[in-house]
């Protein structure tokens, strides 16, 4: 969660998620590399690209929760000559709510959709008893609270999966021009998730 917090907050910084916050670079895997070109570090994250701009993870949950943090007023820090507390308390919980608020969002899409699916597969009863499910599930309700992309792909995912049954049932423009959409939105938040609906 600190992770996707600041890459967004260097969202907020530059516009796009970047490898660098505070003057440090970030690190997020053990999947590094050489870096000769800097004079103080050895190696270099292989989340970001050459360019300085992250690639292991998908933008749209990183750019919702920027967006969180712009909406309760919430800005990136600036470095300092000496180490000391730039927050207290009261700051981090808001920071925290702030980072988890689009995952909850999510997840109410993900109930929706989960109501919506079981409603179009098998009925009403079915659609109920998803829902139940969904709100219930320790699982779902873990991921649905992570300030992380898991949320986010959790819905898109289900919604990509309901607009591909809808194209070969129904087989409509609309249903593929929303099916497109989805999918890119999927694009942008998991990767192997996208391949696998995709590959369907």
């Amino acid at each position: 969660e600190a992770e996707s917090s600041i890459n967004a907050l260097t969202i907020l910084q530059h516009g796009y998620p970047s490898d660098h916050y505070l003057g440090i670079p970030l690190y997020e895997n053990t999947l590094i590399r050489p870096w000769p070109e800097s004079r103080e570090y050895e190696f270099k994250d292989l989340s970001y690209s050459d360019r300085g701009m992250a690639v292991y993870h998908g933008w749209l949950p990183l750019y919702s929760i920027a967006a969180s943090f712009s909406f309760f007023a919430i800005h990136p820090d600036e470095p300092h000559d000496q180490l000391q507390v730039q927050h207290g308390p009261e700051e981090f919980t808001q920071r925290t709510i702030a980072a988890r608020i689009p995952s909850i969002i999510f997840s109410a899409v993900t109930m929706f959709l989960l109501f919506v699916a079981g409603h179009t597969l098998y009925g009403k009863d079915a659609a109920w008893a998803a829902l139940v499910a969904g709100a219930f599930l320790n699982s779902m309700v873990w991921m649905g609270r992570q300030a992380r992309y898991y949320s986010a792909a959790l819905a898109m995912s289900l919604a990509c999966g309901l607009m591909l049954w809808w194209m070969l049932q129904r087989g409509r423009w609309r249903d593929f021009f929303i099916g497109g959409i989805v999918f890119a939105l999927l694009f942008h938040t998991n990767l192997l998730s996208f391949i696998n609906l995709g590959l369907l």
